[in-house]
């Protein structure tokens, strides 16, 4: 039993395992922050956007319903067909850009985390850690070995509220 874990040790050199949170080192370092307020910002764009068609699409279809009794019945059924399709088209839109955002959003979650990866690298070494580990994939832990607040730290340090371009 032991001969395999003996043999392995062999192989390679084992450090420290070390636990980060992800979803912290995010949220809480200024570069997370910042990208989190960007989402926020179009999240609120594309919402409004919605509510302003939402209340157009309102008025317009309160202005067919009272057409209805002054128009002649193939000339509505164009007015109400055409409404529809609007409403068709208006929605796919919709649908469209929460797609564009959800992937925007994606992307800037990638880009911090290929961003933050050389940092965490150097934190890894200088503890002497062979691998990082998120805190859902550890069953058991000492309260030493979570080094989000030390990834913070050094993200804030080196990146700041990091770089405002585009993907």
């Amino acid at each position: 039993m032991f001969a395999g874990a003996t043999a392995a040790q062999t192989a390679g050199v084992v450090g420290r395992v070390l636990v980060l949170d992800q979803e912290r080192l995010f949220s809480q370092s200024q570069y997370g922050q910042r990208i989190i307020s960007e989402i926020e910002s179009r999240t609120d764009t594309l919402r409004a956007q919605a509510r302003l068609i939402e209340s157009q699409l309102e008025e317009e279809e309160l202005s067919l319903t009272e057409l209805r009794q002054s128009t002649e019945a193939d000339a509505f059924r164009t007015m109400a067909d055409a409404f529809d399709k609007k409403v068709e088209s208006l929605r796919d839109q919709q649908n469209q850009k929460s797609i564009e955002l959800n992937a925007w959003i994606d992307a800037r979650r990638r880009g911090f985390l290929e961003d933050v990866s050389p940092l965490l690298l150097q934190l890894a070494n200088d503890m002497e850690a062979s691998v990082i580990l998120n805190p859902g994939a550890v069953f058991l832990s000492a309260r030493n070995i979570d080094i989000t607040d030390q990834a913070i730290q050094r993200v804030d340090a080196a990146l700041g509220a990091g770089d405002s371009q585009e993907p």
